[in-house]
C-alpha cells in the first residue's frame, strides 16, 4: 500500500523518510500525541493547534503532515474511537489519501 504510492513523495522533503513510516506516523498522529485521543485526554483543542502549528514556518513537511492528518482525520479517528470500531482498509485508505493531499499542497 505505501511503497505503490511512493513516488508521490520523491519531489518532497518528505523523500527522506521510508513510506512505511511516512503512513504509520500519519496514521498515529490522527490520534496521538497530535491527535483525537490526545483532545479527549487532554481536553486541548487539538484541530487549533494543528492550524497553528501548520503555520509554523520552523516546522519541515514531516511535522506539519502529522498536524495536517489532525485536521483530515479527526472525525474519522473520532468515529472509530467512539464506536469502538477496529482500524482497517477504509482507514488505511483514508491515511493514503491524507499524505496525497498534503503532498498535492505543498508541491502546489
Amino acid at each position: 500500500m505505501t511503497v505503490k504510492n511512493y513516488h508521490l513523495l520523491t519531489k518532497t522533503s518528505l523523500k527522506i523518510w521510508m513510506p512505511r513510516i511516512i503512513f504509520e506516523e500519519t496514521l498515529v498522529s490522527s490520534f496521538l500525541p497530535e491527535g483525537y485521543l490526545e483532545e479527549k485526554m487532554s481536553g486541548k483543542n487539538v484541530k487549533k493547534v494543528a492550524k497553528e502549528e501548520l503555520k509554523n514556518k520552523k516546522n519541515n513537511d514531516f511535522y506539519k503532515l502529522q498536524y495536517f492528518s489532525v485536521l483530515q482525520l479527526y472525525n474519522t479517528a473520532k468515529e472509530y474511537i467512539e464506536k469502538n470500531k477496529t482500524l482497517d482498509y477504509a482507514y488505511f485508505a483514508k491515511v493514503i489519501n491524507c499524505v496525497k493531499s498534503f503532498v498535492s499542497k505543498i508541491k502546489g
